[in-house]
């Protein structure tokens, strides 16, 4: 919650925390579980109040995307979504 609460830049590594626990609940290999629905929530909320400056950070995964970071989160919720019926977007 607290990187939530940060710059787009942590955003991301709070939304890549959280979807690598999400893959590991759903495959039951998390030793434990915090995904709830307020976390999702507040994802979600951040990650669309912040769309503008992900689509221009070209950190991490955004470096060689037209979109940014925006573009990887948007693949991977396309994944979750597949996957396991949940959307953080």
């Amino acid at each position: 919650m607290y990187l939530l609460d940060c710059d787009p830049a942590k955003n991301w590594i709070a939304f890549m925390v959280c979807w690598n626990q999400i893959r590991n609940e759903k495959r039951h290999e998390a030793p434990f579980k915090f995904i709830n629905q307020e976390l999702i929530e507040k994802l979600k909320e951040t990650l669309l109040k912040h769309e503008k400056e992900l689509r221009v950070c070209k950190e991490w995964q955004g470096w060689n995307e037209e979109n940014g970071l925006w573009q990887e989160i948007t693949r991977i919720n396309n994944i979750a979504t597949k996957n396991y019926g949940l959307s953080i977007l």
